[in-house]
């Protein structure tokens, strides 16, 4: 008989239910509020502040019928007012092929349209519908409130300073691939 170091044969053996095992899965790997990396410790203090963020992004896009990208996507739309899938994926940080399944579903929404390039046949440039920029007002509306409590619990100096250390932060380690 072979050692098993895994969770099943330290808490319930194999007779234990899968529901049983996945919970006991996800207590193990809760993050300890004392916990704190000898390596790489404001990378990963931005990846905490992320996380806290795109959870509350994902909370207050709840009943918008928006995605986090989808969002994305058409707020760089209404400042844009067009563009192609490639400078779309660019501007939002996502694939080139992740983007063709949100210019698909933000189309089948009504939320935006797509006509030929003036530049190139080759490029199709999308753009906002009217019931786009709609949708992007009413997130836009829920989505503020980041910015008011982010505004609350900081001073605009700090605001700004922060600002430019998460510019030079993405300056430093921005490595060509």
């Amino acid at each position: 008989m072979t050692a098993s170091v895994g969770l099943t044969a330290i808490r319930g053996g194999p007779a234990a239910s899968p529901e049983r095992r996945a919970s006991e899965a996800m207590m193990a790997v809760q993050r300890d509020e004392d916990y704190e990396p000898t390596v790489a410790h404001l990378p990963w203090e931005l990846k905490r502040a992320e996380r806290a963020a795109a959870r509350f992004l994902d909370a207050k896009l709840r009943g918008t019928g928006l995605t986090k990208s989808q969002f994305g996507v058409i707020q760089a739309l209404a400042h844009m007012r067009k563009a192609s899938s490639a400078e779309l994926a660019r501007t939002v940080f996502v694939s080139p092929q992740a983007m063709v399944g949100l210019i698909t579903a933000l189309e089948q929404k009504g939320y935006i349209e797509r006509a030929q390039s003036e530049v190139s046949a080759r490029i199709i440039d999308a753009r906002l519908t009217p019931a786009g920029r709609a949708a992007w007002r009413r997130a836009s509306a829920k989505l503020g409130e980041i910015d008011d409590l982010l505004t609350d619990e900081f001073s605009q100096a700090e605001v700004v300073r922060f600002s430019r250390f998460l510019t030079r932060i993405s300056e430093t380690l921005n490595v060509d691939d």
